[in-house]
């Protein structure tokens, strides 16, 4: 069963309702928590798994986590996170404008909110969302007059950059997909194929019918990172999963799409920092 964490174990009684940290994951368990968490990727990369889905998190990523999702990080010391942690009492104030809102509606109009999909922020979004998170810690830890309501409007201003962003990169009916097909295409054929060795830039384009430099192109643009670096990252990623779940160093090359196993090992190394074999040994 899941751990579920609770506000009150990341706070004193003097906090307003809302704390900000940046912290660096190594994977965790499956767990559910009774406040709202808003995370920003700051740097590295890993999956993410929510709703029995895996989501490939890098720099620069935004999602939001409603209480009672249960989710978890997957394998990897190379993420590191800002966390804003909030209950929806801080902003009951605010509901109503929040309501207004249309990325926000869902949260406070049931019982059972839906986790927001994780988006990529643009440079200027990045730029916005961490200088209001870096504010937030700062104004918390200097405990100046005024902070806890400081922080509170902080938070107002962080939910509205995140709406935004999230109407922005998201579609919706009413509204023109920000990932064009073949950047969807892509990610997809990524996601479902990444364990075939063949797997390459020039494939994912034949098959999503643009040129593999327009594809890689675009993709940087729309995600943040290129598509090579994407299925690298992936894969990498996966690994880190499956050698948790106490698969062999040999299957799991193989199962991530490397048809050398000595490559495999050199190139994770590499990434991680460690070897296959220490990296199932020392997260074990």
């Amino acid at each position: 069963m899941a751990k579920v964490l609770h506000f009150d174990d990341f706070v004193s009684s003097k906090e307003p309702g809302v704390v900000v940290f940046g912290t660096v994951h190594k994977g965790t368990s499956a767990h559910s928590h009774d406040f709202f968490e808003l995370v920003y990727i700051q740097s590295g990369f890993c999956l993410h798994e929510s709703s029995n889905a895996n989501t490939l998190l890098v720099e620069g990523d935004l999602f939001l986590v409603p209480p009672g999702v249960v989710h978890r990080y997957l394998g990897t010391g190379q993420i590191s996170i800002f966390n804003c942690l909030f209950l929806k009492s801080t902003v009951s104030a605010f509901e109503g404008d929040l309501m207004r809102l249309p990325a926000l509606s869902a949260l406070f109009e049931t019982d059972a909110p839906a986790a927001l999909p994780k988006i990529h922020l643009d440079l200027d979004e990045q730029k916005r969302v961490s200088r209001l998170l870096k504010q937030m810690i700062k104004d918390a830890g200097e405990k100046e007059s005024g902070w806890q309501l400081k922080v509170k409007c902080q938070l107002v201003c962080l939910l509205i950059d995140a709406s935004r962003a999230f109407q922005k990169h998201v579609s919706t009916p009413n509204e023109q997909n920000s990932y064009p097909n073949y950047v969807s295409n892509a990610l997809g054929i990524v996601n479902a194929r990444y364990s075939d060795a063949n797997l390459s830039v020039s494939v994912i384009a034949q098959e999503t019918g643009v040129t593999p430099d327009y594809l890689s192109r675009q993709f940087k643009h729309l995600t943040g990172v290129g598509v090579q670096e994407y299925l690298r990252r992936y894969r990498f990623a996966k690994a880190t999963e499956l050698l948790l779940n106490g698969k062999t160093v040999s299957e799991v090359a193989s199962d991530v799409g490397f048809a050398s196993l000595c490559h495999f090992s050199r190139e994770f190394k590499k990434e991680l920092g460690v070897t296959p074999s220490a990296y199932a040994r020392i997260n074990s």
